[in-house]
């Protein structure tokens, strides 16, 4: 499996309850009888210090938050659900970037702080999560440090970075493709790193075109790379192995942070855009076009929503 298995959301989990593989058994478990209810909303509130945690639903269009866990700068969130992890604990982990120097780990029943991680962070102003040498990794975008920090390990073991990718400017997002190339937003453009992932790796690939202050980046099943420019407030869509964009969306988007990829939310074929500066969420149905407006525009109870992701609070 490639990143996908982790970047903000709680694919392995819906799996593990149905037999870990689409239509098959797993331990004991029947063939999968799903879909399965909807998982629940995280929000990062960085407005509020706060992770807010919404109800289930099908849509945005949803009641104020059924509760909350205290999270300081909470500006980032992923969810580590590697498959080994889920069976053992039986539930994902939440990790939380909080300004200035932590990443909180939020385990199961998902209301308090587990524990912390410290040692190399510095502004995580994005989060994201892939496998490296056989097992899940955590990936910090250190914003106040200018550098990727990269914690190997097996589940609540990251503790110390062991690697850091340097020489970066702001890294404000992060976003692996289908191929497990590492892609990063940091002040004026879009950069890509391939695997294996070392202190001394470099930029393969550059992209500013169309950019201005990228932040969340998220990549969708054809390949396309979606692209929120806080900048620009715009959402920029980039065909894939294209440096140009192909389109920009600009409605209803006002300080874009972390995307949630496309195939990773409620509802499949659409693009979770946290406004920061809007204090809302905005869902677009895909393919976007340059006049695209959103389905929903949930903003009950938000505060500075920098980033999203979705997760089953209720195993």
């Amino acid at each position: 499996m490639n990143s996908r298995v982790a970047v903000t959301a709680c694919i392995s989990l819906i799996l593990t309850a149905c037999g870990n593989l689409p239509g098959g058994t797993g331990k004991g478990i029947p063939p999968c009888a799903c879909p399965a209810p909807p998982p629940n909303m995280i929000v990062a509130q960085r407005g509020a210090n706060e992770i807010a945690i919404y109800p289930r639903t099908s849509s945005l269009d949803s009641p104020p938050p059924i509760s909350t866990i205290p999270a300081p700068g909470a500006e980032s969130l992923t969810v580590v659900t590697d498959m080994e992890s889920t069976e053992t604990f039986g539930f994902p982990v939440l990790y939380v970037g909080e300004y200035p120097s932590t990443v909180a780990v939020v385990a199961t029943p998902y209301s308090k702080v587990s524990g912390t991680i410290s040692a190399g962070i510095n502004d995580p102003a994005a989060l994201a999560a892939s496998m490296v040498n056989g097992s899940e990794a955590l990936f910090v975008a250190n914003r106040g440090a200018n550098d990727v920090t990269i914690y190997e390990g097996t589940h609540l073991n990251f503790v110390t970075p062991a690697v850091t990718i340097g020489g970066l400017d702001a890294p404000d997002g992060l976003a692996f493709d289908a191929k497990g190339n590492l892609w990063v937003a940091q002040a004026s453009n879009v950069v890509e790193f391939a695997p294996p992932f070392t202190s001394s790796s470099s930029p393969v690939v550059t992209i500013s075109s169309g950019l201005k202050s990228p932040s969340g980046i998220a990549f969708d099943t054809n390949g396309l790379m979606y692209v929120a420019d806080k900048g620009n407030n715009s959402i920029v869509v980039y065909p894939a192995g294209s440096f140009t964009p192909s389109v920009t969306v600009t409605r209803s988007i006002s300080g874009p942070g972390s995307l949630l990829n496309p195939d990773e939310g409620l509802v499949l074929d659409t693009l979770f855009v946290p406004n920061v500066r809007g204090n809302n969420i905005t869902e677009f149905s895909l393919p976007l076009t340059s006049t695209s407006e959103p389905l929903v525009i949930g903003a009950s109870g938000m505060n500075e929503p920098s980033a999203v992701a979705f997760l089953d609070v209720t195993n």
